[in-house]
């Protein structure tokens, strides 16, 4: 195992935190009493009772008390000794259960033998094994087997002053291909490997945490960070607190660099320093700082593209609320320093140009108010919230592990409204690019308007009974997006109007939903239409439309079958072509025990076009059986699993003329699994 290094270079400062926060002297708030087993406990009643009746977790205990007095019982560990934890004791005047006779409630709480509030280990696992029968194809047959193991180890220890929890989850394959690190190491991927873990120590002022952890999202700078890593919070004052973290350079898994801090050269470190001004949390001042260098590593099985980066940078946010939280600003600024490094997967042994690093700018100014709020009294409840919106980044600002759109200018303003059970929201957005006006580049703005709508129309007509009356659902979007210029030809490369985009999308969607007894449907219409206003391009509109039908239907608590319909129509007014796709499928679910269930999946699909270019038809069944199981273990608590076996088969035909292609192919598989927890 390599435990890994951190680079005093990089990580001093945020080392010396830590060690600042580790032996800063806490402050703790009073908590509950707590016991060992062998003390006896003394019980005072509020008053006198003759025969009280006394219930711990729910069981009656009254013999286990001896009466001092009417008032005064106590509790004789000899005879039974509670378990460590958390209890519940109820005491009641007399055993009629007609009456509300409570007179006491309390907890008792229940050190550990080592003298501890918690200290517990929990080890659970899964195991399954998939067996595929028979696989067979137009071209080809196979079978394999194989199994895989997840196991899941939980650990927490607490006194009244700390807590420490840990928690880890590994991954076991018998089959290569799905080992966690296969798509980086291939065949020397480790087949028993560590997925995640997580240790962490808290006080009432201090909280570390070391493993797969998480930093607070900052706008602008810091887009929340979740690798592996470190991470310390800090509560210098009432008034102040501190974050900060160091984390590997990306998402990774396995043993290997165990703490995610062995390269200065791979590593985001940030800190947020947080201040409340006023001290009634009306007014927040965060300072934030990130410190990050990355290298051409993609993050854990995710397909992407890479490079060397490296940025330094700082954030302000202030948020201000007041009127009962009716009204809240917030104003952000961001300062980050980019660059790029050598990469030698780019460049090939080629002599590249260097970038040279450049700090750019950007800032967010938002404001929210809730003009009316509801009351718990009224029938009709009436609310409206306004927000508003506007932001700058420059052309060039970029920060690691931030994912704002550089170069862009964007104003937005927001209505969100009730009344009764009918809500809406209505949003408007502008943004524009090429904020420096750079003659040879292609400026465009777009403009944005969303509404949406839902409400229950038996509740407008106050006919709550009315069980044909819905819910409805409307949404409707409009983006209109166009050039605001015209790039100089001889240096662009435009070729005057018909290069400049002007594009209007409308889509408008509208679902009815019913819920009957035992029943539930479900329609939805969906039209959108793209209308290309570009010069040369008018006739490059589409027009497209979708209905579907759900229906599902229960009886007995234990059945359930339903289907879904679904027409798509696809018009192409440039080609002059409209393409159809109709659809369906049929499910069932049968519980034929306690044990034991069927779930059945038929579906069918059928896509053609008006000009006959191209059909294709698809049939699938998909048949699942499952039964639950408990496997006795001599001394021990039975393991429960489960084993299904499940047929699955699909018939394709596609129809190409204008190729000369006919294709029909059959796929069917029967597979076998058996699934354990422990």
């Amino acid at each position: 195992m390599n435990i890994g290094y951190v680079n005093p270079n990089t990580f001093s400062p945020v080392l010396l935190c830590c060690l600042i926060l580790i032996f800063s002297p806490p402050t703790f708030a009073q908590e509950a009493r707590w016991i060992r087993s062998t003390d006896s406990l003394l019980i005072q009643l509020p008053k006198a009772t003759s025969s009280p009746i006394f219930v711990i977790d729910q069981q009656e205990s009254s013999v286990l008390f001896v009466k001092i007095s009417d008032t005064s019982f106590r509790y004789n560990p000899r005879q039974f000794p509670l378990p460590a934890g958390q209890h519940e004791l109820v005491v009641y005047q007399s055993a009629d259960p007609r009456s509300s006779n409570e007179i006491l409630r309390q907890s008792i709480n229940i050190l550990t033998p080592g003298g501890y509030q918690q200290a517990s280990i929990k080890l659970d696992g899964d195991l399954s094994v998939a067996t595929n029968i028979q696989q067979q194809s137009s071209q080809s047959s196979q079978s394999d087997t194989h199994a895989t193991l997840q196991l899941s180890m939980t650990a927490a220890l607490a006194k009244k002053d700390w807590q420490l929890s840990a928690n880890a989850n590994m991954l076991g394959v018998t089959k290569q291909e799905q080992a966690l690190l296969f798509s980086q190491e291939q065949q020397q991927a480790k087949r028993i490997d560590l997925s995640d873990y997580l240790i962490q120590y808290r006080n009432n002022k201090l909280a570390l945490a070391l493993g797969h952890v998480s930093f607070a999202q900052q706008p602008l700078l810091i887009g929340g960070i979740d690798n592996r890593g470190i991470s310390a919070n800090f509560s210098l004052n009432p008034r102040m607190d501190l974050s900060i973290t160091s984390q590997n350079g990306s998402a990774m898994v396995g043993w290997r660099n165990i703490t995610g801090l062995r390269s200065s050269a791979h590593n985001i470190s940030a800190a947020t320093l947080g201040i409340d001004l006023l001290g009634d949390e009306q007014a927040r001042l965060e300072i934030s700082t990130i410190d990050a260098n990355v290298q051409s590593i993609a993050d854990f099985a995710v397909g992407e593209v890479t490079d060397v980066e490296h940025s330094q940078g700082w954030s302000a946010n202030l948020t201000l609320q007041g009127f009962d939280q009716r009204l809240r600003a917030q104003a952000s600024y961001a300062s980050s320093r980019f660059g790029n490094g050598r990469d030698d997967a780019l460049s090939e042994g080629l002599e590249l140009v260097t970038l040279k690093s450049r700090t750019d700018h950007a800032y967010q100014l938002s404001i929210s108010a809730k003009i009316l709020s509801p009351k718990q009294q009224d029938d009709w409840p009436v609310a409206l919230t306004l927000a508003a919106q506007h932001q700058r980044i420059d052309p060039l600002y970029k920060s690691i592990s931030d994912f704002s759109s550089a170069d862009t200018l964007s104003d937005s303003l927001t209505v969100n409204g009730q009344f009764g059970d009918i809500t809406w929201q209505i949003k408007q957005q502008s943004t524009r690019d090429n904020l420096d006006n750079i003659p040879s580049l292609l400026t465009t703005k777009t403009q944005t308007i969303e509404y949406e709508s839902q409400f229950n129309v038996a509740s407008l007509f106050q006919r709550n009974n009315h069980l044909w009356l819905p819910s409805l659902k409307a949404s409707h979007v409009a983006v209109h997006q166009y050039a605001i210029n015209s790039p100089d030809k001889a240096i662009s490369g435009f070729n005057g109007q018909s290069h400049l985009p002007d594009q209007k999308t409308r889509q408008t969607q509208l679902s009815l939903d019913w819920q009957l007894p035992k029943t539930a449907i479900e329609y939805s219409v969906n039209h959108s239409r793209i209308n290309n206003l570009q010069t040369g391009r008018t006739l490059a509109d589409i027009n497209s439309l979708n209905h579907q039908l759900n229906v599902q239907r229960s009886w007995r608590s234990k059945h359930n079958i339903g289907f879904t319909l679904s027409r798509a129509r696809h018009a192409d007014i440039e080609q002059n072509m409209v393409s159809y796709s109709n659809g369906g499928i049929i499910n069932s679910d049968f519980k034929l025990s306690q044990d034991t269930g069927l779930a059945i999946t038929l579906a069918f699909s059928n896509e053609y076009d008006s000009i006959g270019r191209s059909k294709l038809k698809n049939l699938s069944a998909d048949i699942n059986f499952n039964q639950a199981m408990q496997l006795p273990l001599f001394g021990q608590p039975p393991l429960h699993g489960q084993w299904h076996l499940r047929y699955f088969m699909q018939h394709n035909n596609s129809h190409q003329p204008d190729f000369l292609l006919t294709q029909r192919s059959r796929r069917w598989s029967i597979n076998a699994g058996l699934s354990l927890k422990f």
